[in-house]
């Protein structure tokens, strides 16, 4: 009777040290009844590297950068390669460099649904920088040193040769969609004195189209595209996120005081990114000429209280990232329509993990991409291992 006793006081303790660690943590879910995600881990190409994820599609096929152990002279270093990930598997893209290149660089930037990816990769004879962009919302690569890529039916082709051939260069690709149009932006051999990269379309056999700044200055980048072709991004001519629609490039930050950028864009036209409302940071959804703020986490008053939007789908639901602290303390976000502030809730992602115990282990610091079934892209690190970066899919439950 006493080991019967001593047994069942021991599992009532475990489970009031982890609900206490838990509510220290600030991890319990608001509602007892709220959405809880299953946690798929993306495994990396190298187990000892870091790896990120940056799109996600309906079919849950997934592509970013995973670090990969290379042996030099002066010792290990760790190299990023693009990867696509499907049906349980990783797959390393290789580089524009070939299988002689051992140091060149890749990385994927976004997938479609029929699985193609473009992305960013070293060639043979450049100098890959070993530390490239990886945690970041926007990817920015240095486009003199690497060249943009499209993975398809297995090969990948060099879109900067292409580009290379009607006069164009500095190209970044940012996004593809369905039928295989890409934006992103590029040096077209026009521009004049300005000097300054301009927002982009292109498609294999059609090829490069300059879709301006909305205005006589100076740069602008396309971020993202849907199906009808519509593209946001950024324009120097508005000092905001744009859409480019029909033609034409309109402001869609107009309403905000300061600087916008739009980062996604979905099936109606309606985007995502962050503004900077009040001098700090906020996620907002832009829908049928209106702009809303988003909110945030919260945080202290010196660094937190800051967000951004980096994702949307059909629904209008927004995942990203907020900051709640000078230290950090990055949360992955989602945020859907409905009762609270403005119409709208935010939630951390973190607070509704399953099962429960699986919070203590994992933190997820940015949430990149949402589908339309609400399956979600996430980043962030095993809670011990802060330095080890690590890709989740979160599965409604």
């Amino acid at each position: 009777m006493n080991r019967t006793y001593t047994l069942i006081g021991s599992r009532l303790w475990n489970a009031f040290f982890v609900l206490c660690t838990l509510m220290a943590l600030g991890l319990l879910p608001a509602r007892a009844n709220s959405q809880q995600y299953e946690v798929l881990f993306i495994r990396a190409l190298d187990p000892g590297g870091s790896i990120v994820g940056y799109d996600l599609n309906e079919a849950g096929q997934v592509t970013g950068t995973s670090y990969i152990r290379r042996s030099t002279r002066l010792g290990d270093i760790w190299v990023p390669h693009a990867f696509r990930y499907g049906n349980g598997t990783t797959v390393d893209l290789g580089t524009l460099g070939g299988a002689g290149c051992a140091l060149c660089a890749s990385g994927g930037v976004a997938i479609n649904a029929s699985g193609q990816i473009i992305g960013w990769s070293a060639v043979a004879g450049t100098n890959p920088p070993l530390n490239p962009p990886g945690f970041d919302c926007c990817n920015e690569i240095p486009a003199d040193v690497e060249h943009a890529f499209l993975y398809s039916n297995g090969s990948m082709a060099d879109l900067s040769v292409d580009a290379a051939s009607n006069g164009i260069s500095r190209v970044r690709v940012r996004d593809i969609n369905d039928a295989g149009w890409i934006t992103g932006q590029a040096l077209f051999p026009d521009i004049g004195a300005s000097n300054s990269d301009h927002a982009l379309l292109y498609k294999p056999a059609l090829g490069w189209m300059d879709l301006g700044t909305g205005g006589d200055c100076c740069l602008s980048g396309g971020t993202a595209i849907n199906g009808s072709n519509q593209v946001t991004g950024y324009s120097d001519t508005f000092d905001d996120a744009f859409l480019y629609s029909n033609g034409s490039m309109a402001n869609i930050g107009g309403q905000i005081e300061h600087a916008s950028v739009g980062l996604d864009i979905n099936a109606s036209g309606q985007v995502t990114g962050w503004m900077e409302p009040g001098g700090r940071p906020h996620a907002f959804r832009y829908s049928a000429g209106a702009t809303l703020d988003l909110g945030s986490l919260g945080g202290d008053s010196q660094c937190g209280d800051l967000s951004g939007g980096l994702g949307i789908n059909s629904s209008g639901q927004v995942v990203g990232y907020s900051r709640r602290s000078c230290s950090g303390d990055w949360r992955a976000f989602l945020w859907s329509a409905g009762a609270g502030r403005d119409g709208g809730t935010m939630i951390d992602l973190n607070r509704h993990i399953y099962p429960i115990s699986l919070r203590l282990l994992i933190k997820l610091e940015e949430a990149v991409a949402i589908t339309d079934k609400g399956w979600i892209l996430a980043n962030g690190h095993l809670r011990l291992l802060p330095n080890l970066k690590r890709t989740y899919l979160l599965k409604p439950r």
